[in-house]
């Protein structure tokens, strides 16, 4: 009983111990989850005023693109209504109304340009300022009252003989010196004025603009340039406005009297658009349709341009019409297709019969199709040509599909059909990505079974990318095609059998080894052109041993 009684005491103090330290836990426990709490509401009230923010920042971009949408259409009609006016007084031969609709014009077009660039609506509206009046204007004396003063002429002029053979008159005299010409020239500044006389003060035919090749067929000591088009004179440009080589670069320079200048220019100009290396001659094709697409300029702001496309529609076009054969008026260039370009010329999936279905005759036409441009794969592994007003991120909806242009030309009835693409659909160029933050897609060119008697030559496989030959100003794989073509292919040493005949196997060894290897040796990347279709099928017999090469001096191309 003794032992129990001293052991309450202990036992009272230990229990006294335990309660404290419950208690010091207690009071512990509870500041942490205090300081918890605290730190997760200020992480939450920042989480929340940083929505609010993005929340702000997208309302203000949502608004002001639309701001930037809404004005670019206004811009556009009002562009187009102009385009009319300009057309309507070219007919009538009123010039003063021309040049006033000429200058809006391309006020207009320089307010567009403006937004395009910033994104944005600035207001007052960019464009060309007009000048105020002045303030003491200087009146025109009148004329005496004794003296006749004879009619002024009226602004619309009919062409009578009289005016013709005043303007030859005229012509003959600012031609003297004439020098016959046959070369491809790039466009330098936007909104270069062709002129219908060698004179600043001619009335301007049209405006051209920045990097558009024209076909110069003959020049002046005082710079300027005859341009032709499909045959015939058109115009004439300054060479302040152009790339203008030396005169050592064109063809052998003759004195031409001024009166043989239109017969100079159709004379010139069934060469195509020439080159300084002038490609072998072929026989005529007269029913063969060719249908060569470049686009180089795209309106979405981030896709880059494909900077060699539009030599490649050119070197491409020379070769078609001079050693192919085909006839001027069954070849159509399409410099910068939107999608209805190429729904109109290409048919769409529920109307095949576009243009191209027109110029072909059953049986008996032989079809080329060429594109230079980007490529941007879609969903399901399907393949979409990209037009200068497409979105790489909505293909399906913005792009022109490979499977329709290949379907489309299977009802062409044509006799053969080749298809050219110097392009890759893996969302990736040599000037950049397409779809930023997007990996590559694997997209197979294919040939389906309703395409009989046909070829189909792509510029790369897969997820690679089609590169840039700088130094011969062309694609790389379009240069290297149009070397097989003229027979490097055929050579032994580089696959080919030296029978003078170009097969489509041989085009294929012979692209796979050469594109491979350049493009391995300069980029450092993979580049694997395919070829599909029969191997046997003969693309070229006419050949040319010395060639060349698209990278000697002189070759007439802008390497810009």
């Amino acid at each position: 009983m003794k032992c129990i009684l001293r052991a309450i005491p202990c036992i009272l103090a230990a229990t006294l111990c335990l309660a404290l330290t419950a208690g010091g836990v207690r009071a512990n426990a509870d500041k942490d989850s205090l300081d918890d709490y605290r730190e997760f509401m200020r992480y939450a009230y920042e989480y929340l005023e940083e929505a609010k923010a993005l929340e702000r920042r997208a309302v203000r971009a949502t608004g002001n693109r639309a701001r930037v949408l809404n004005a670019l259409a206004r811009l556009n009609r009002q562009m187009a209504k102009q385009k009319k006016a300009i057309a309507e007084t070219f007919l009538s031969g009123n010039e003063h109304k021309r040049n006033q609709a000429e200058v809006r014009y391309q006020d207009l077009r320089h307010r567009a340009d403006v937004i395009r660039k910033s994104g944005r609506v600035s207001r007052p509206p960019l464009g060309l300022a007009k000048a105020p009046p002045p303030r003491n204007p200087v009146r025109a004396k009148a004329p005496p009252r004794n003296v006749l003063v004879p009619p002024s002429p009226p602004r619309d002029r009919v062409a009578t003989p009289a005016l013709v053979r005043q303007r030859r008159e005229r012509l003959a005299a600012l031609t003297t010196g004439l020098v016959r010409r046959d070369m491809i020239v790039e466009v330098g500044i936007e909104g270069a004025p062709l002129r219908d006389l060698p004179d600043r003060k001619s009335p301007i035919v049209r405006h051209l603009g920045r990097g558009d090749l024209i076909h110069v067929v003959a020049s002046l000591p005082s710079g300027w340039g005859q341009v032709a088009e499909r045959g015939r004179p058109i115009g004439w440009v300054h060479r302040r406005a152009i790339h203008l080589p030396p005169k050592t670069a064109g063809t052998a320079a003759s004195m031409v009297p001024a009166d043989k200048v239109p017969a100079l220019a159709r004379a010139a100009e069934p060469q195509g658009h020439s080159l300084s290396y002038p490609f072998p001659s072929g026989p005529a094709n007269p029913d063969a349709v060719a249908i060569i697409v470049g686009n180089r300029h795209y309106r979405h702001g981030d896709v880059p341009e494909v900077r060699f496309a539009h030599n490649d529609v050119a070197a491409i076009r020379h070769y078609v019409h001079k050693t192919l054969g085909f006839a001027e008026r069954n070849i159509v260039l399409l410099r910068d297709a939107t999608k209805a370009d190429l729904m109109a010329h290409f048919g769409s999936p529920e109307e095949h019969q576009g243009r191209l279905y027109d110029l072909v005759r059953a049986g008996r036409s032989d079809v080329l199709v060429y594109y230079s441009g980007h490529g941007v794969p879609g969903r399901g592994g399907a393949g979409y040509l990209l037009p200068s007003d497409g979105d790489p991120g909505k293909a399906r909806l913005t792009g022109y599909g490979i499977d329709t242009l290949i379907a489309n030309l299977g009802k062409a009835r044509a006799r053969s059909v080749t298809v050219m693409l110097d392009t890759c659909f893996s969302g990736l160029s040599h000037g950049g990505a397409l779809l930023p933050a997007a990996s590559g897609i694997y997209l197979a060119a294919r040939l389906p079974g309703g395409l009989q008697n046909g070829a189909i030559l792509t510029a790369a496989d897969g997820s690679q990318i089609a590169s840039w030959d700088i130094d011969a100003g062309l694609g790389l794989f379009t240069r290297y095609l149009l070397e097989s073509l003229l027979g490097q292919a055929d050579r032994a040493d580089r696959g080919g059998d030296d029978d003078g005949r170009v097969s489509l196997g041989e085009i294929r060894s012979y692209l796979q080894g050469e594109v491979a290897y350049q493009a391995r040796r300069r980029f450092g990347r993979d580049q694997t052109p395919q070829a599909h279709g029969d191997p046997t099928r003969l693309l070229s017999s006419v050949l040319d041993a010395d060639f060349p090469g698209f990278g000697a001096d002189g070759f007439g191309l802008s390497k810009r």
